[in-house]
């Protein structure tokens, strides 16, 4: 199968690219960024080392990779059968302009199918919106979604290699694949994968958020330094107790559950040997006050 990436950057191609990699499949990666095409491209590789060395270092091949101006690259998703879309969520109408450009290169019948890997709200129905087909296209595109928990940083003092959590799962939406078969075995089907979404974004994010920010009003750079802060982990512990409650109550969610799954988010934060920064996870602070995101999301649901 021939897979592409749109997005270069620490989650397509240090989570994804890896993933890929391991599964001894070589994509073809498509960015926007012409510095980060040149570094890529001339030097045909990118090294990637997991927190607290959990794993060996890998070096993950490049063998194409594209600037978004290049007409290979939108050669190179009409000739591909998977297309992932790591960009940030808010780039998804410039990809979905881009998409429909490559349709004029596509010969095959069967659709291409695109998997968002963006922690948002709706991401495959955004996309689609902005591709301007219906989902159930026979010759375009099937857009579906996937949720990220890996964590990706760039290397310090490098601009291409990644640090990376060591995590090998890709949860993905199958009700919205017409179940494509040949996938990825890292790719986990999930049949209620818009309730997973909702769940990661109002108990991950949501905690995240409250990191970043109160980290950054307390001066802190790092990401694990502000919450392993005593004052910072009283709010935090408030906040899971009142977002599991909602969030079993109005979806039904198992309470041990929920609880552990909270739990498990609270470690990854905690975690001293993942060196991310405040700035990385406080960014795009107005995306992140919608109504149905990770801030007034559950607090909405608490309100009501």
């Amino acid at each position: 199968m021939n897979y592409t990436i749109i997005g270069a950057g620490k989650s397509g191609r240090g989570f994804i690219g890896r993933l890929l990699s391991d599964t001894g499949n070589i994509p073809t990666y498509i960015d926007a960024s012409a510095s980060l095409v040149y570094q890529l491209g001339s030097k045909k590789s990118f090294t990637l080392e997991f927190f607290g060395n959990a794993r060996p270092p890998m070096t993950i091949p490049i063998k194409n990779i594209f600037h978004t101006d290049d007409q290979k690259g939108l050669e190179a998703v009409a000739n591909s059968d998977v297309v992932f879309v790591s960009v940030g969520a808010s780039n998804l109408p410039e990809v979905g302009s881009y998409l429909t450009k490559a349709l004029q290169f596509k010969t095959k019948e069967q659709p291409i199918l695109v998997i968002t890997a963006e922690n948002a709200i709706d991401p495959a129905k955004k996309l689609t919106e902005a591709i301007g087909q219906k989902q159930d296209s026979k010759t375009g595109f099937l857009v579906t979604e996937a949720a990220i928990f890996c964590s990706t940083i760039e290397k310090p003092g490098s601009a291409v290699d990644i640090l990376s959590e060591a995590y090998d799962i890709l949860p993905y939406d199958e009700q919205k694949t017409n179940h494509f078969s040949n996938l990825p075995v890292f790719l986990k089907p999930e049949p209620n994968f818009p309730l997973l979404l909702t769940r990661k974004i109002f108990t991950y994010n949501c905690a995240s958020a409250a990191i970043a920010y109160l980290g950054a009003y307390q001066g802190y750079a790092w990401y694990a330094d502000a919450a392993n802060d005593p004052s910072i982990i009283q709010v935090l512990d408030s906040l899971y107790a009142k977002v599991n409650a909602v969030l079993c109550k109005v979806y039904g969610l198992d309470v041990h559950d929920q609880e552990a799954f909270a739990e498990a988010s609270k470690r990854k934060f905690q975690n001293r040997e993942v060196r991310d920064s405040i700035d990385r996870n406080a960014r795009d602070a107005t995306r992140k006050l919608a109504e149905d995101e990770r801030m007034l999301g559950p607090l909405l649901l608490i309100n009501n």
